[in-house]
């Protein structure tokens, strides 16, 4: 159907005023920045007065009409009426028009929400015919009658830079005419269509207001409470992380990698090297690794203890947090060791722990949630080995799992990342229950920690997922 004139039942059926309110990108805005905050400092400005004005700046002027107004008549320019026997009478098509102040375009939505008596341009005619929905198999007298009526009120310019005006029409016979001038009827026959159009305007206006002034306000005021809830439980389980006293002076260090100097495929063939690997003879040391994955069980324990901060989170997220804490486990020359980008989540490059050992990635952590067999693999193959640039890298596969039973879970885990291309052996590491996946990629060795996290859903008292 189509939405040329407004007021329609087309307009009414698919074109409500809640769902424009709510797409408006300043409202999309609005709420993306509360998402996003950062600390619970910044949250000041999307409650109370600064809420208030930030609400009042962006929203839109309420349209309203002025009284209606005379505009051109085209002479032979109506519809031609069928009288019968075969008999078509010209007529005259009369425009008036009510200039629009405010925003025009709200005019092209309906108020579904309002709770007045509202008429749609159709609405005789929906009632004849038993509503929109039988409008496909209407007789095509009532097709017609459903298009001329479309056009009874257009949204268009007086001119060409404006302004607004709501134009309708009426088409006259020359009969017509003669009675009309004889007893001043045209405006009578107009007015019950203005007042409908009235009706309609303000309850658009009426709902605008409330949109902002209260429904708005109130989502933000809710999305505000529930990052702050967030942020404060993320601080909690940073606050909670307490790492073993000797850390405090003790940096991440490489081990010259003796097998760089032998690249093989594993059966004695010499592998494909790319130009990145020539000259990349380090690798993590086996202290330092064992210390990596210590912070991390450990970041791991306080998540699972407050699992509420971090349910909702996506991938990415949980990547910066954990990015973070290890940053601050971490001492180093004014630089972080750990650094994050899109292909890989969190990695260690040679040369950030030693100068002159070149861009080398050492160590690779990618973050999952456990959805299936794909997202496991996925991350093994499409992630951790295809940035592998070090002959000997080490590497943790972050698995979170919302799943009751996390011991389940945690096998069909380990059997997930036993499937992905180059597996070769399993073996246990220094953290219980995380085993160390060892993988030849292109000739290179990476040896995987698959470390699971049970962060399983907070429910409400009623059992429903907060």
């Amino acid at each position: 159907m189509s939405d040329r004139g407004l007021f329609t039942e087309f307009i009414k059926a698919e074109k409500p005023l809640s769902r424009y309110l709510w797409s408006r990108p300043e409202v999309r805005s609005l709420l993306n920045a509360v998402r996003q905050v950062g600390s619970i400092d910044e949250l000041a400005i999307f409650r109370g007065t600064d809420l208030q004005s930030r609400i009042s700046a962006m929203k839109p002027a309420l349209p309203s009409v002025g009284p209606l107004q005379p505009g051109q008549v085209r002479d032979h320019g109506g519809e031609p009426r069928d009288v019968g026997g075969g008999t078509r009478l010209s007529t005259t098509r009369y425009y008036v028009r009510c200039l629009v102040e405010g925003d025009p375009d709200l005019l092209r939505y309906w108020p579904d929400e309002s709770d007045r008596d509202l008429r749609t341009v159709h609405h005789d005619l929906m009632a004849r015919i038993g509503g929109y929905e039988k409008l496909q198999h209407a007789a095509d007298e009532d097709a017609k009658e459903y298009w001329r009526l479309t056009l009874t009120w257009q949204l268009l310019t007086v001119k060409s830079d404006g302004p607004w005006a709501l134009y309708s029409y009426l088409d006259l016979t020359r009969e017509e005419e003669r009675t009309l001038a004889s007893d001043g009827g045209l405006g009578q026959r107009l007015q019950s269509r203005y007042d409908e159009l009235l009706a309609i305007v303000a309850a658009i206006a009426d709902q605008t207001t409330h949109f902002y002034d209260v429904e708005l306000a109130n989502v933000v005021a809710s999305v505000a409470d529930e990052r702050g809830d967030v942020l404060s439980d993320r601080a909690e389980i940073l606050r909670s992380i307490s790492l073993p006293g000797e850390w405090a002076s003790d940096s991440l260090q490489l081990d010259e990698d003796s097998a760089a100097a032998e690249i093989s495929t594993g059966d004695g063939a010499p592998a494909a090297v790319a130009l990145d690997v020539i000259g990349a003879r380090y690798r993590l040391s086996a202290k330092s690794f064992k210390d990596v994955l210590t912070t991390i069980r450990i970041w791991a324990d306080a998540v699972e203890q407050n699992p509420r901060g971090f349910g909702h989170l996506d991938e990415d997220a949980v990547s910066d947090v954990l990015a973070a804490t290890l940053n601050a486990t971490v001492p180093n020359a004014g630089r972080e060791v750990y650094s994050r980008s899109g292909k890989t989540d969190i990695f260690i490059s040679a040369d950030v722990l030693a100068e002159g050992t070149g861009p080398a990635k050492v160590y690779i952590c990618e973050t999952k949630w456990a959805g299936g067999r794909a997202p496991i693999v996925q991350g093994l193959q499409e992630q951790i080995f295809r940035y592998v640039t070090a002959h000997s890298t080490d590497a943790t596969l972050l698995v979170l799992c919302r799943h009751k039973n996390f011991k389940a879970a945690q096998r069909r885990v380990h059997a997930w990342a036993s499937e992905a291309e180059g597996f070769e052996s399993r073996r246990n590491s220094p953290i219980d229950g995380w085993p160390l996946l060892r993988y030849r990629v292109d000739g290179r060795i990476v040896e995987v920690c698959v470390a699971t996290v049970s962060i399983p859903p907070v429910l409400s008292r009623k059992g429903r997922r907060k």
